[in-house]
């Protein structure tokens, strides 16, 4: 019974001796992995922090381009209103003391042709 004791404490001694002298054969690998994993963090986080700011200014372009659509439509309806004929035959007859005729136009056509 002895002898076996022996060998466990033997062999807990070797495993013991093994793994210590793999953690020594292997601190650098472990450390180079840390680093590693230390530097991808760094990446994946400053890549979040710039995602992040460009996502703020598209919101900001998008706000300024609605915006810009909101007064282009006021624009277009302000124009639609002073380009209207009742609009334009009201200043005619107020300010350029002109009036509204019930004849039609005269036309005359004038076509000049090169021979």
């Amino acid at each position: 019974m002895e002898k076996r004791s022996i060998n466990i404490n033997n062999n807990k001694s070797q495993i013991t001796a093994f793994f210590k002298n793999w953690l020594n054969l292997n601190r650098w690998v472990i450390v180079l992995y840390l680093i590693v994993i230390a530097a991808a963090g760094v990446f994946y986080v400053g890549n979040v922090n710039d995602t992040t700011q460009l996502l703020s200014e598209i919101r900001g372009l998008e706000k300024k381009i609605d915006d810009l659509n909101n007064k282009r439509k006021i624009v277009d309806g302000r124009v639609k209103r002073l380009q209207s004929p009742e609009r334009i035959i009201r200043i005619a007859e107020e300010k350029l003391n002109m009036s509204l005729s019930d004849e039609a136009p005269l036309v005359i056509e004038y076509n000049e042709t090169k021979d």
